[in-house]
C-alpha cells in the first residue's frame, strides 16, 4: 500500500549535506519524532479514500500527521523500495532554526496525541541528538 525510498538535501551551492536512506528506518520510530524520507514515500490513492487526507490543522507537519495515521494507527503495509526519489535543498519550514524546531516539535506531538499514541515527550523534544549524529557522522 506504500513504497519507501531515499533522498539526498544539498547546499545551495551543491555541498552534500544530508543522505537520508530509509532502509532502516521502521514504524515504531514515528514515536521519537523520525519518519522516513517523506518526499520519497508513494501511496497508493485508496489509503486516502479509506482514512483521509492531509490535515490543515497543522502548518508544518501535516505530512508527519498523515504518516502516523496511515502508519501507526491503521498499521498500512509498506516496503522499502531503495529508490533515490528527491535531491532537495536543506532547509524549510520544519528546519530553519531554533524557532522552527520548537513549532515542529510541537506539532509533532500534537500528531501524536491527535492520533492516539502513546509517547515520550523527551524524546520528541531531544530528537535532534539523532539527526545531529546523521549530518555529522552520514558515509
Amino acid at each position: 500500500q506504500a513504497s519507501i525510498g531515499n533522498i539526498s538535501q544539498y547546499t545551495k551551492s551543491g555541498k552534500l549535506i544530508r543522505l537520508y536512506c530509509s532502509n532502516s528506518w521502521v514504524v515504531k520510530d514515528l514515536k521519537f519524532g523520525f519518519m522516513p524520507a517523506h518526499p520519497s514515500i508513494f501511496f497508493e490513492k485508496e489509503l486516502f479514500n479509506i482514512f483521509g487526507n492531509y490535515s490543515l490543522d497543522y502548518k508544518i507537519a501535516a505530512d508527519y500527521e498523515l504518516i502516523v495515521r496511515f502508519f501507526l494507527k491503521q498499521k498500512i503495509i509498506w516496503k522499502y523500495s531503495n529508490i533515490h526519489t528527491t535531491k532537495m535543498l536543506i532547509g524549510g519550514a520544519s528546519s530553519n532554526g531554533i524557532v522552527s524546531y520548537i513549532n515542529i516539535t510541537r506539532e509533532i506531538i500534537k500528531a501524536l496525541n491527535d492520533n492516539g499514541v502513546r509517547f515520550f515527550k523527551a524524546t520528541i523534544v531531544f530528537r535532534f541528538i539523532s539527526k545531529l549524529n546523521q549530518v555529522l557522522f552520514r558515509e
